[in-house]
């Protein structure tokens, strides 16, 4: 008969029945303890009787294993396959220890090569990895409320539609001009009209300029050429002599009621911005029209013309000079409130923006303009659902009325370059819907 204590009788019996009897240590009857942990004892086999246990085990080099078992006089064989977290076992075959070795090595060698031991479709070097990449630059570079960051961000990442959604997951190496091409076809196919030339080139452009940074990084050797896009020009409409002359009466009946539009009452500033893009030829975007810092502009003489360096435009930085009713709108914007003939000019801070510079978040004012310019649109009647009119507009009536007012005579390479285009867009775009002048009638009948 049993004399010692329970817990040295639970010491006996394997590691769950010992948790047991500690357990029930606090139970008021020794009897019935005991009772519980010999039945307990009873009912599970001791794991030193397990055939699975294991008996001798051999590291042969990292996650390479050998050991042995009951249940087998062969040597066997645990490999750890790191892409798929786990080990792989298998018989060797073989009961002397150095042939079983060499087995398990050609074991680990066969599976390994088979499974591989590295991703083949690593995170690091996918088209998504890159894509985040290359947002965060932007973002940093450009600002989170820059238009360009917002529309590549979108182009990036639109639900069902976006480049990240169909791209993300692949290799930028396994892309291809091919797949761009799918890509585009993939898009039209989701759609009950093509998506529009414009539009596809844009998402290329995107999806181009994600890979070109992994070109930087090495990651890939080359970039694949962009697949030849079919696109129709669509260029905007300009405004004619009449309808100009229209929008600038609105615009002083708008002044002379206080109109207010989104909060901000009309003032002759704006009439003198609009009338700027007509005779600067800048384009009226966040990084031109609105970037211009009066350190940007010189007033110069002979001939009369402001001197003007925009700094972030579209094609980069450029050097460019007015007409000269351009002077007297700049003059008019630095003089003094009240002083509405521009007489008593005033320096201007040079760090200080030119237009609406009571906004420093330049965004806010390229938002904020178009909607004065569609107030003033309606109030002169000329709102139309076709061939609508946009603050572009303007640009491209600067540069036809530059063309007809020169009766076709200036220099289309000088003008392009001033206007920080190219001759191809001027035909293009620019000047394509552009009627000709009498004298251009005149001129192209008489040489006929």
């Amino acid at each position: 008969m049993y004399t010692g204590s329970i817990p040295v009788l639970a010491s006996k019996f394997p590691y769950k029945i010992q948790q047991y009897a500690r357990r029930l240590a606090k139970a008021r009857s020794p009897y019935k303890l005991l009772h519980t942990v010999i039945h307990t004892a009873s009912i599970h086999k001791p794991m030193s009787d397990s055939p699975n246990r294991i008996l001798k085990q051999s590291q042969i080099r990292s996650g390479v294993y050998i050991y042995q078992t009951p249940r087998s006089p062969y040597w066997q064989a645990k490999v750890w396959v790191p892409r798929q977290k786990r080990y792989i076992t298998k018989s060797t075959k073989e009961t002397v220890r150095l042939d079983a070795i060499d087995a398990a090595i050609s074991f680990a060698d066969r599976t390994l090569s088979t499974i591989g031991t590295v991703d083949p479709n690593p995170k690091a070097t996918r088209f998504e990895t890159y894509a985040d990449k290359y947002d965060r630059h932007l973002k940093a570079v450009e600002g989170a409320a820059s238009r360009k960051y917002k529309d590549y961000h979108s182009s990036l990442y639109r639900k069902d539609a976006g480049i990240v959604h169909y791209f993300g997951g692949m290799q930028l190496s396994k892309i291809t001009t091919g797949t761009m091409r799918d890509f585009l076809v993939e898009l039209d196919i989701q759609r009950e009209e093509p998506l529009a030339g414009s539009s596809k080139k844009k998402l290329i452009m995107t999806a181009r300029a994600v890979m070109r940074m992994a070109l930087e990084d090495g990651v890939i050797d080359r970039l694949p050429d962009a697949p030849k896009i079919a696109a129709r020009d669509n260029p905007r409409v300009a405004f004619t002599n009449s309808e100009y002359m229209d929008f600038m009466r609105a615009a002083r009946r708008c002044i002379e009621r206080g109109d207010v539009v989104s909060g901000i009452k009309l003032s002759q500033h704006h009439i003198h911005i609009f009338r700027f893009i007509v005779h600067a030829f800048v384009r009226p975007t966040t990084n031109e029209l609105f970037y211009l810092k009066h350190r940007d502009i010189q007033i110069k003489t002979d001939p009369a013309h402001l001197w003007m360096v925009i700094r972030k435009g579209k094609t980069g930085l450029r050097e460019s000079f007015t007409m000269p009713f351009a002077v007297s709108i700049y003059k008019h914007i630095c003089s003094r409130p009240g002083d509405l003939r521009g007489v008593a000019f005033r320096e201007a801070n040079m760090d200080e923006y030119v237009f609406m510079p009571e906004y420093r978040k330049r965004s806010y004012a390229r938002t904020a303009l178009p909607r004065i310019f569609l107030h003033i649109i309606r109030e002169a009647g000329l709102e139309r659902d076709e061939d609508r009119l946009v603050m572009y507009s303007l640009r491209h009536y600067a540069l036809q009325k530059r063309v007809r007012d020169s009766k076709g005579n200036v220099s289309l390479n000088q003008l392009a370059k001033n206007a920080g285009t190219s001759v191809d867009m001027l035909e293009r775009f620019y000047l394509k819907r552009m009627a000709p002048s009498s004298e251009i009638i005149a001129e192209f009948q008489r040489n006929g």
